[in-house]
């Protein structure tokens, strides 16, 4: 498990994700404007605001060697919103979140509510787990 940092101009936000690939996904899903990078700066990925589809899909194929991002993005449902689960500002816990946060772009609440979507099974009509 790697720490990532999701690049905004917002409040700092970082998250844990197993692999560079899941990190992607989930920092894609959350915003085109967003980017994503390697806690120790290596390696840095987006924001993807001006990728079209096809081109964000030729990038990723690239980076990753997936054919095709949708069906990654599929594969990895659960992985991406675990990770999107441990989205926060350094030094806080979702208790201590707003304390902490000073824009009005709550970012950790939105990779909340998409982590709750994503880990949510067909059979509970999409609510997810709230406890997350």
């Amino acid at each position: 498990m790697a720490t990532f940092e999701i690049i905004n101009p917002s409040d700092p936000y970082i998250f844990d994700a197993p692999t560079r690939e899941v990190a992607t996904l989930a920092v894609a899903v959350l915003s085109d404007m967003y980017g994503v990078r390697e806690d120790q700066g290596e390696w840095t990925a987006g924001p993807f605001t001006f990728m079209g589809k096809k081109e964000f899909a030729s990038w990723f194929r690239e980076q990753f060697g997936a054919p095709d991002f949708e069906h990654r993005f599929d594969d990895l449902r659960g992985e991406i919103g675990a990770a999107l689960a441990t989205v926060r500002i350094p030094g806080t816990t979702r208790e201590t979140h707003d304390d902490k946060r000073t824009s009005i772009s709550d970012i950790g609440r939105r990779a909340w509510a998409v982590s709750a979507k994503l880990s949510a099974t067909p059979n509970d009509g999409g609510q997810g787990d709230e406890t997350n």
